[in-house]
């Protein structure tokens, strides 16, 4: 799953922070762990989703468009 983002990383921001800000020069620090943990907290969570999930779920809607 890994290779559709680019540089193994789902989250890009703030590529040159203003060292002069106290949030600038800090916001990798602070930042950059907790959304490598959010990144794969979700990967681990789409591998868990399966393609029969994915069809039940088609179904189920389905019918309910019939009734």
């Amino acid at each position: 799953m890994r290779d559709c983002v680019e540089d193994n990383t789902l989250f890009h921001f703030h590529e040159n922070p203003n060292p002069a800000c106290p949030v600038g020069r800090n916001i990798h620090n602070i930042l950059d762990d907790k959304l490598v943990r959010v990144q794969n907290a979700m990967e681990r969570e789409l591998a868990s989703i399966t393609m029969a999930d994915m069809k039940q779920d088609l179904e189920r809607c389905l019918k309910q468009e019939e009734n």
